[in-house]
This record gives C-alpha cells, sequence and structure tokens, in this order.
C-alpha cells in the first residue's frame, strides 16, 4: 500500500509531500520529497507494539540547518571533499566550503535540502524520487539527474535503489543518513547495540575528519568482525574515537558477491529484542554514532535527543575520493549509468 499526504512547507516554504509504504504485520516507513528523506520506520517490536526506529521530526519545517541530516538523501557528494576542491581531467574545481575548508554531504544546499519530484510505485509497494542537480550546483561540473526508490519487497526489508546520469564527468557519491535506535528513536544511548561489520580495515581519520590511510582493524575497537558492544568503544580511551568524539569512519567491506548485495552489518538489541541487517553493493560502509547531535535537540512526539542516541550505516564510496588515486573511483561520466542498491532488513524479536 502507497499513501500520499501533505506535510507541510519545509524551511524555504515549499511544499512538501510524505508517502507512506506499509506491509500488514510488517514494516510501515514515511518518506518526504524534502531531501528524499526517511522520517518514520516503523517494526512491531517484541510486545506486539509498533516501534519507530529512526530518529526525526514532525514536520517539514523542523528539518532545518541545525538538523544532522537525519533521514536524508546525501548527494552529489556523501560525506567529505578535502579543502571543497579536487581536480578532474585537468581543471580544478572549487565546491561550498560548509565544514571549516571542507566541503560536506554536497554543500550548503546538497540533495538533502532540495525538493525531489515523486512518483508512487504501487504495484511496487515503492515511491521514486526524482532530482535534477544542475551544472554548477554548488560548483560541481554536469548537470546530473539522480532517482532513488524506496521500496518494501516484502514485510522486513526496506529496499533502496539508485540511479543516476550525467552530462559532464563529475564526482558522485550518495548514501541515505537515517539514525537508527533499535530499541525506539527515544529511548537514548545506543551504547548496549551489539553490532558486527565484516571488515579487515578502516580509514583512519585526521582531526577534521578526513581520511587518512587503511589500517588493520586487529586489536582495535574498530574490529566488529564479530559481534560486540558498540558502547565498549565509545567509553575507550582510544584515540581515533576520541578524536571524533564517537565513530564516524569508513570499513572497507569485504565483498563476497561481485557487482551484487553482500552482508555490511549486523545490529541486535537485547532489550527489544530487535536485529538488522544491512546488504549493499557498495564498497564502503560509514558507521557513525551521531557524535554531533546537539543536546536538547527537538525530535518527533516531545522527546529530544543527544548524543549517541541514534546511530548511522551509511554505504557508500569512501570520503574525498576525488583527491584519492587509491581509493574506489567515484567520478561518473557521460554514457555511463550509476546504479547501487542498499537493502535493510529487520528481523523479528
Amino acid at each position: 500500500m502507497v499513501m500520499k499526504e501533505y506535510f507541510g512547507a519545509n524551511r524555504f516554504g515549499q511544499p512538501t509531500e510524505l508517502y507512506t509504504l506499509c506491509h500488514p504485520d510488517g514494516l510501515l516507513v514515511k518518506v518526504m520529497t524534502h531531501g528524499a528523506t526517511i522520517v518514520s520506520l516503523k517494526f512491531p517490536s517484541r510486545y506486539g507494539k509498533e516501534t519507530d526506529l529512526v530518529l526525526g521530526h514532525n514536520s517539514a519545517a523542523e528539518y532545518a540547518g541545525n538538523t544532522p541530516y537525519f533521514g536524508s538523501t546525501i548527494g552529489r557528494f556523501a560525506n567529505r571533499i578535502k579543502n571543497g576542491q579536487f581536480s578532474l581531467d585537468g581543471q580544478t574545481f572549487q565546491l561550498s566550503r560548509n565544514n571549516g575548508s571542507h566541503s560536506l554531504h554536497g554543500g550548503n544546499l546538497g540533495f538533502d535540502k532540495r525538493i525531489w519530484q515523486s512518483e508512487s510505485l504501487p504495484e511496487l509497494n515503492a515511491v521514486r524520487m526524482h532530482y535534477l542537480s544542475v551544472e554548477g550546483e554548488e560548483g560541481y561540473p554536469g548537470t546530473v539527474q539522480t532517482s532513488v526508490t524506496f521500496s518494501l519487497p516484502n514485510p522486513t526489508e526496506l529496499r533502496l535503489e539508485y540511479h543516476a546520469e550525467t552530462t559532464q564527468p563529475t564526482p558522485f557519491c550518495i548514501t541515505n543518513h537515517s539514525y537508527f535506535n533499535l530499541a525506539g528513536h527515544n529511548t537514548g544511548s545506543i551504547a548496549n547495540h551489539l553490532l558486527q561489520i565484516p571488515a579487515d580495515q578502516f580509514l583512519t581519520l585526521d582531526k577534521t575528519f578526513i581520511p587518512l590511510e587503511y589500517r588493520s582493524v586487529e586489536g582495535t575497537m574498530f574490529d566488529f568482525r564479530t559481534m560486540r558492544r558498540i558502547g565498549d568503544g565509545l567509553e575507550s580511551d582510544d584515540e581515533q574515537i576520541t578524536s571524533s568524539k564517537g565513530y564516524g569512519h569508513t570499513f572497507c567491506l569485504k565483498k563476497r558477491i561481485k557487482d551484487g548485495l553482500s552482508l555490511a552489518a549486523r545490529v541486535a538489541e537485547l532489550r527489544s529484542g530487535m536485529n538488522m541487517e544491512v546488504f549493499t553493493t557498495e564498497p564502503g560502509l560509514i558507521f557513525y554514532t551521531g557524535n554531533f547531535i546537539k543536546a536538547g535537540l527537538q525530535g518527533k512526539h516531545g522527546c529530544t535527543y543527544a548524543p549517541h542516541h541514534g546511530f548511522c550505516l551509511e554505504t557508500q564510496h569512501y570520503p574525498d575520493s576525488p583527491n584519492r588515486l587509491d581509493f574506489p573511483d567515484t567520478i561518473l561520466r557521460p554514457g555511463e549509468i550509476f546504479k547501487t542498491t542498499t537493502l535493510f532488513r529487520f528481523l523479528p524479536p
């Protein structure tokens, strides 16, 4: 079932629509056209009550500049590009700098702050959203046509399918920035969640959160090859974690299926009994623990949020890739079709 309703004006005064996708006795997901944003994701808990598992706000207008990208589609380039600058085919491009000297999540007005065109696909239990990013937007070359399809193929799975084409060569890296809490969006710290990530390496960060080098997870608080408590790292004195106020690092995934969906993460929350799996075609996963959520930030239904109240599992290519020849390529060229898929699976308690 796919339903559409008005969700109020966003902070720019633009009308916003909200789509609801649902499966009987399974997932219920709400997605708005401002930022192609997941506003709510509900799944039956251990006691049969629907629990909202993502952080967010009650109206489109609340998704303002100080909101930490709750549930948004991030682009044209997810995460950071160092000094907001890169060279491509002999030409240097300067992007908007909105994170110190760096460009973050597409710049001042990235995909997360744009109104997306939408179409209901009831036969697929899906909604598809489109955005045309014009040449020069936030300093990027080329005009890029992007679409994201949100679908519920069965009661336990949310599938995100991304598609893009460009008129000129351009960096392109897209992801979804939902903050999850498997005990419920309003239950506080995610420290007691258990996490598994099948990655032998992660990328260290400098003090401005730009990737430095590949490092083995062996013997570190970044070794999630078997399930471990997230709080063990958050409460540690690991320099990479303390300097970032938590996790915000890229894990280099071990791809088991070429060009297909491979496991990126498993999460379990013991109080609720909720379990979650993430599969993707992407080579990287940024595990972020909501380090910069402003304490007291107003959330849904009167609750407030604080740092470490939600975690993100951002499936994507690596940050600052346009400046790193040793990272997987992120340049999209004319005639190519960008396609990637991420699947979130929720397992009943």
